[in-house]
C-alpha cells in the first residue's frame, strides 16, 4: 500500500511539474513587441498620439494610475459610428474627434498626478488596441520637446513621427498595429 501510494504521489508531483513548466513561458496572448503611443505635453493638456490609425473605433478607454496618494481616474469615450482615431487630447477632460464623453474625468483633474497612463481602443468586433506608458518623463522633460514634433515613446525616448514609424513593427506595436508575430496567413 504504500508503495501505490509514492507511485501516486510521484505521479501527481510530476503532473504539476509539467503544468508549472509548460505555463512559465510567455502569455499565449502577450504581444511580441511593447505597445505603444507617443506623449507630449502642450501647455497643460497632454496628447496621445497612436503612432499608426487606430481604425473602426467606438470606445476609448484612458485610465491613470499612481503617484504617490492620486487616487487612479478613468475616463471614457464613446462614438456612435465607427472612427479612425490618431490623437487624443488630455486637460480637464479627454477629447477625440467624432467622440462624446460617456464617463468623464473628475473635476480638478491633473494628468501630472499621475505615474502611468493606460489607453484602449475598442471597436464593433472588440479591442482594436491598447498601449501602457509613464508619464512622469513626459512631465519632467516635455517643456523642453514642447513645437518639436517629437513625442515621448516608453523605453524609447522621444521620437519624431518618422522615428515612430520606423519602429512600428520593428522596435515596438503603435497602439493598433497588428502583432506580425500573430497574424496568419
Amino acid at each position: 500500500m504504500r508503495l501505490v501510494g509514492r507511485i501516486l504521489l510521484l505521479v501527481v508531483l510530476a503532473l504539476v511539474a509539467l503544468f508549472v513548466v509548460r505555463c512559465s513561458g510567455p502569455a499565449q496572448f502577450a504581444p511580441s513587441l511593447p505597445q505603444v503611443v507617443g506623449l507630449q505635453a502642450v501647455g497643460d493638456r497632454l496628447m496621445i498620439l497612436t503612432g499608426a490609425p487606430c481604425p473602426d473605433v467606438t470606445r476609448i478607454v484612458v485610465s491613470f494610475r499612481g503617484n504617490g496618494d492620486a487616487p487612479s481616474r478613468r475616463a471614457q469615450l464613446t462614438a456612435v459610428t465607427p472612427t479612425t482615431v490618431d490623437q487624443l487630447a488630455v486637460g480637464d477632460e479627454v477629447a477625440a474627434p467624432g467622440f462624446e464623453t460617456s464617463e468623464p474625468l473628475p473635476a480638478g483633474f491633473d494628468w501630472r498626478d499621475h505615474a502611468e497612463m493606460d489607453v484602449a481602443f475598442d471597436g464593433p468586433d472588440g479591442a482594436v488596441g491598447v498601449a501602457t506608458s509613464l508619464l512622469g518623463p513626459v512631465e519632467d522633460d516635455g517643456a523642453k520637446h514642447e513645437g518639436d514634433g517629437t513625442a515621448y515613446v516608453r523605453d524609447e525616448g522621444w521620437l519624431t513621427p518618422a522615428q515612430i514609424a520606423a519602429g512600428d513593427a520593428k522596435d515596438f506595436l503603435a497602439a493598433c498595429t497588428p502583432d506580425p508575430a500573430k497574424t496568419s496567413d
